[in-house]
């Protein structure tokens, strides 16, 4: 796993400061652990011990610690145990997207970005969130990495054919993909416009089967942007 040349994890090695606190709190627990689950090996008995702190990470508290910290526990979950819990993920997203808008210095900050990339890669490798991913991932891509749009509009095409009926938001990034697509050329008009009318089909859709929710707004949107 490469972690990004500029990342702050380059600086502030975690396990030498935190883990060993997590490990004089509940040092009876991993003992249990440790000592009472069958294991088949040396290497089994230390993933285990990996798995247990990771699962101690006290995450109702993680908001509340400085963003270096929680940087720092995001790659001591990445490093141990990144199958733990999608929560490594989750905040992880949260974490780069702060570091990066606090970020002054440009070299650190793409090495944020690049992190922040890699987390959304890491998550569909070990948790499958396939078209919710590759949203947030091309999302993110078009925010920070503009550049990169062919990319972006290639990771939302394929969220759609994954899972079309996930969020009326989807539709609304896309359009706004294929449109720069469009004036770059480097998709046909008449892409473009499959796209404008596969948008409006899955929408009419999703509202059939979500009466309640306000998707007219987004219909409507598409229609009148693009």
């Amino acid at each position: 796993m490469r972690i990004a040349k500029h990342s702050v994890f380059c600086y502030f090695p975690y396990w030498q400061t935190v883990v060993p606190n997590i490990m004089s709190r509940h040092l009876i627990k991993i003992l249990l652990i440790y000592f009472f689950i069958p294991t088949q090996g040396q290497y089994q008995d230390s993933l285990i011990v990996d798995s247990t702190i990771c699962c101690l990470i006290e995450w109702n508290d993680f908001k509340t610690k400085p963003l270096l910290e929680q940087s720092m526990i995001w790659k001591y979950m990445v490093m141990n145990c990144p199958h733990a819990t999608k929560r490594t993920y989750i905040y992880g997203e949260k974490t780069y997207k702060n570091l990066i808008l606090e970020e002054d210095n440009s070299e650190r900050r793409e090495g944020l970005i690049d992190t922040l990339l890699l987390n959304y890669d890491l998550r569909l490798e070990y948790f499958k969130d396939s078209a919710q991913v590759f949203y947030r991932k091309a999302v993110a891509i078009l925010h920070y990495r503009k550049s990169e749009i062919k990319t972006a509009y290639y990771l939302l095409k394929e969220a759609i054919r994954i899972d079309p009926y996930v969020s009326d938001q989807y539709y609304i990034v896309f359009m706004i993909a294929s449109n720069s697509m469009l004036e770059m050329k480097e998709i046909s008009v008449s892409e473009y416009t499959d796209n404008r009318k596969m948008s409006l089909v899955y929408l009419s859709e999703i509202k059939e089967n979500n009466p309640y929710t306000d998707i007219q707004k987004t219909i409507n949107y598409i229609e009148d942007h693009f």
